[in-house]
């Protein structure tokens, strides 16, 4: 009778080692289906280890269970907005949240990829500084430290701050700390495609930077280098806009650049100009349709005057396209009323990019489509959380100031 009991216990032991639940393991299921925190110390024949059951973990995390969590994505100066899925405290899943104006729960390729440079095994995950000359990983308190010695002991105006764009309460907070530590004025926000000058030509005839853009209006959109199925300002916002437009009525898009983009292939007309040659066209068009429209809206009479003053000759040679393309284009523009014409970054990022974003908004005047496709926005109600956009004028700040040597201490973000 002994004898077939210790059998049985040994076959039952074998049994419960060879599913996994034996020793260890079982210890870690009993404890994790209780709602105790106790610590059990369990005894495997050669070793000892501690199981803790997870009976108290963080807010609104349930082993096993994906919370949904609302951020804002920051892979571009969008700020598309996004749900994210979190099981036990990782990030799984991306998608665009459906309350948000900006992208109406759509996310572009770079927002989902934004998941894979969170987890990117090639990421710095410890601080480093540099010591004899090369970067060495040190513990976060020594990093805190230097950042105690370089940051916390005084006020002082030699502290700058790159970043970039950037809007919300992180700007507030950033603006917040120069200005507590004495370098107000100090932050600088740079953009490698920044539309810095059609931004300043915006607010001086519109009184906002970013006045609404009404694609699904629009019955023509002739667009000067503006890539917004690409990488102008809001790609996701504007193909769900651009949707809107080809819906019946079907709307026709019109695209002048010089380099053939993801918005010139989707375009039913693609003209080509010589680079940098975007103003002269703008201004050829804008003197045909003075000539042509019976009537024009009251506008500057200098305006009026640069407008015919126009040699159609000259401006053909300069751009590269002819003048009965010239004068299809703006007949076209005159019968599919209202229309939208917007000037991008290839326009915009040569020396005349200012005259060249003023004569496309000109024309939008003309062609009576502010008001229409263009709307004015309302005024900012927290101006300290307003976007700050980056532009090159800003960097050559930057860098006087270090060349200067106006800094002794720079952070990077």
């Amino acid at each position: 009778m002994s004898h077939n009991k210790s059998i049985h216990d040994w076959s039952r032991r074998s049994f419960l080692k060879a599913m996994g639940l034996g020793g260890a393991g079982s210890a870690l299921v009993l404890s994790g289906c209780g709602d105790t925190d106790i610590i059990n110390e369990v005894d495997i024949e050669v070793r000892k280890e501690k199981v803790e059951a997870q009976v108290d973990p963080q807010d609104f995390v349930r082993p096993g269970m994906g919370m949904y969590y609302a951020s804002t994505c920051r892979q571009c100066p969008a700020g598309c907005g996004i749900h994210a899925r979190v099981r036990q405290g990782r990030v799984l899943k991306l998608e665009g949240n459906p309350a948000s104006p900006v992208n109406e729960g759509r996310l572009c390729p770079m927002g989902q990829a934004g998941l894979q440079g969170h987890y990117n095994p090639d990421r710095l995950t410890r601080p480093m500084l540099r010591k004899g000359g090369k970067l060495l990983d040190v513990s976060w308190d020594e990093a805190m430290d230097s950042l105690i010695k370089r940051l916390g002991k005084k006020k002082s105006s030699r502290i700058a701050w790159l970043n970039g764009a950037v809007s919300g309460h992180q700007r507030a907070l950033i603006e917040s700390y120069l200005a507590a530590s004495g370098s107000a004025g100090n932050l600088f926000v740079f953009d490698t495609l920044p539309p810095a000058v059609g931004h300043a030509v915006n607010q001086s005839m519109f009184g906002h930077a970013m006045p609404k853009l009404n694609f699904e209006r629009a019955r023509l959109i002739l667009s000067f280098g503006a890539d917004f199925l690409g990488t102008w300002m809001s790609p996701v916002h504007f193909a769900r806009e651009y949707a809107k437009f080809r819906n019946a009525p079907r709307g026709t898009l019109v695209q002048v650049e010089s380099k053939m983009t993801l918005t010139g292939a989707n375009a039913d007309r693609w003209i080509a100009v010589r680079p940098g040659s975007e103003q002269a066209l703008a201004m050829a068009l804008g003197s045909i349709v003075a000539n042509e429209l019976e009537t024009l809206p009251e506008i500057s009479n200098s305006l009026v005057q640069a407008f015919a003053d126009v040699d159609m000759a000259e401006a053909s040679r300069i751009t590269g396209v002819d003048s009965r393309t010239m004068h299809k284009l703006a007949r076209l523009l005159i019968r599919n009323s209202p229309s939208l014409l917007l000037s991008g970054n290839s326009a915009e990022g040569v020396e005349n990019g200012r005259q060249t974003a003023a004569a496309v908004q000109v024309l939008n005047y003309m062609l009576g489509n502010v008001g229409k496709t263009i709307e004015p926005r309302a005024s900012e109600v927290f101006s300290q959380l307003a976007p700050k956009m980056g532009s090159w004028k800003e960097l050559s700040n930057f860098s006087d100031g270090v060349r200067s040597g106006n800094f002794d201490t720079v952070i990077t973000y």
